[in-house]
């Protein structure tokens, strides 16, 4: 973990490593192992992402810009939340989630096309 990153981009966000971490459910720990030059697990390393909406490789210091241009744009928190519950379903539970996203958007569909 490319530890000055991580302090940039929390500063750009107005918030710390240690609040992010908390946030999270992690603990001081993991920070202090961070500044140390330790990396996250996969897991971690995904949901710093998605919190921060930057990449992994600049948290990792394999980039010097946040986001890349083709990289996600700016998520809500709504979108956040989603796409955090949704990682932490198993593939059959995520394939029904899509099914029924397609379903409303269908029924959507229907409603304007009256």
């Amino acid at each position: 973990m490319d530890y000055a990153a991580l302090e940039q981009i929390c500063s750009e966000k107005g918030t710390t490593p240690t609040a992010v971490a908390l946030k999270l459910g992690l603990s001081r720990g993991n920070v202090a192992s961070w500044r140390k030059g330790c990396d996250p697990s996969i897991n971690v390393l995904t949901q710093l992402v998605v919190e921060l909406n930057c990449s992994a490789d600049y948290l990792l210091g394999l980039d010097t810009e946040p986001n890349r241009k083709g990289s996600l744009p700016m998520l809500s928190k709504n979108e956040k939340e989603c796409l955090y519950k949704f990682r932490r379903l198993n593939d059959t539970e995520q394939g029904k989630i899509l099914e029924r996203m397609e379903m409303l958007l269908e029924k959507n569909d229907m409603i304007f096309d009256i």
